[in-house]
């Protein structure tokens, strides 16, 4: 399991985390209702309107031409009625439902960066003796062929 696996295991699966993570989603949809009793509802409308004229040569039909066969006409219409109240209550709500919702989430990122940072002196409590005893091996191999080395010369009467 690599450093990186280790952390997002352990994030996911601590309980304060979850619990961190829960109170900002709590937060979110009280921020999100706040919102929808703050500001005014929107109104919205769409109308189609499609007239087909058939066997009416309509009023130039004397003179030869023909009147459109097809009328089509689409409109949408958007509304809301708003009364601002400069320093009203929902606003005062919002701004503090808001403030809330970034105190936890700084609150969530904490407690993520406590995790992910005892996992990580963990990882490497375990690791860093693995890697003394595998670089020790390393060094005992090359002292070992340096020794080798020597004899092979001195054996053939060269100066080690």
């Amino acid at each position: 399991m690599t450093l990186q696996q280790a952390v997002t295991y352990a994030i996911s699966h601590d309980a304060g985390v979850a619990a961190k993570y829960a109170a900002v989603t709590a937060q979110a949809h009280a921020v999100a209702v706040q919102e929808g009793l703050t500001f005014p509802p929107i109104n919205a409308s769409l109308q189609n309107v499609l007239q087909k004229q058939s066997n009416y040569g309509g009023i130039y039909a004397l003179i030869g031409a023909t009147p459109q066969q097809t009328f089509s006409q689409n409109t949408a219409q958007v509304s809301t009625s708003f009364t601002l109240n400069s320093g009203g209550l929902g606003l005062l709500q919002l701004a503090s439902a808001n403030a809330m919702l970034a105190a936890d989430r700084a609150d969530l990122a904490r407690s993520q960066d406590l995790v992910a940072t005892t996992v990580t002196d963990a990882f490497f409590d375990v690791a860093q003796p693995d890697a003394i005893v595998d670089l020790d091996r390393s060094d005992l191999a090359y002292q070992g062929a340096l020794v080798n080395a020597a004899r092979l010369k001195a054996r053939a009467g060269v100066t080690a």
